[in-house]
């Protein structure tokens, strides 16, 4: 293959990343039960060492996850008598897991060069923590704050706990799917940064 000028280096990698974004989007889309695994076992190991004993089981491994509960939730006045239910807090694993298409569309838009399955798999695990981090913050979010006090008493959540969640969410739910994409990329590609910056230099010239 010839390689592109340095002068139209910038530009094809542009053309590239738009063509492999929904390339990458729906591979996610349909594997979320595949990529999503990891995180939603990390999320687990977590929460059941920030709160122990307080989930009892992930249902749906894909992209509508529920975390059931130790936790009994209030019934209506018509359930038959003796039911009991217990507490399910819903999560969707996109929200926080977008950012893993992204990525491979940066890495795929790169010629052979810059690319390698080595920085795809490092990348993959790279981002886990922070996918993660949306979960578990919003696991927490409704249990110490949406359902109130009392329940945040019972997980153990304290109230300047409770503040330092809603932070937590925020950050993990806004900021923190496109900061851990871009750091990520940066990281694995300084090279192809460097070259990228060159040629927009040269074009400018």
């Amino acid at each position: 293959m010839v390689l592109p000028k340095p002068s139209s280096l910038l530009g094809r990698f542009f053309l590239a990343a738009l063509f492999w974004l929904p390339v990458w989007f729906t591979i996610w889309y349909y594997a979320a039960p595949i990529v999503g695994a990891p995180v939603v076992w990390l999320s687990r190991w977590v929460l059941d060492w920030i709160t122990p004993g307080v989930i009892s089981e992930v249902l749906g491994y894909g992209k509508d996850l529920h975390f059931a509960t130790t936790i009994p939730a209030a019934l209506p006045s018509s359930a038959p008598a003796g039911s009991v239910a217990e507490i399910v807090v819903p999560v969707n694993l996109l929200k926080y897991s977008w950012n893993l298409p992204v990525l491979m569309a940066l890495l795929f838009a790169a010629d052979e060069r810059f690319f390698s399955l080595g920085r795809m798999v490092l990348g993959s695990l790279a981002l886990l923590p922070f996918q993660a981090w949306g979960v578990i913050f919003e696991v927490l979010k409704v249990l110490s704050i949406q359902l109130g006090p009392e329940i945040a008493g019972r997980v153990g959540i304290s109230p300047w706990g409770r503040e330092a969640v809603a932070l937590g969410y925020q950050f993990g739910y806004l900021m923190l799917p496109v900061i851990a994409a871009s750091s990520v990329w940066m990281i694995l590609n300084r090279s192809l940064i460097n070259t990228l910056l060159s040629a927009g230099r040269d074009r400018s010239e």
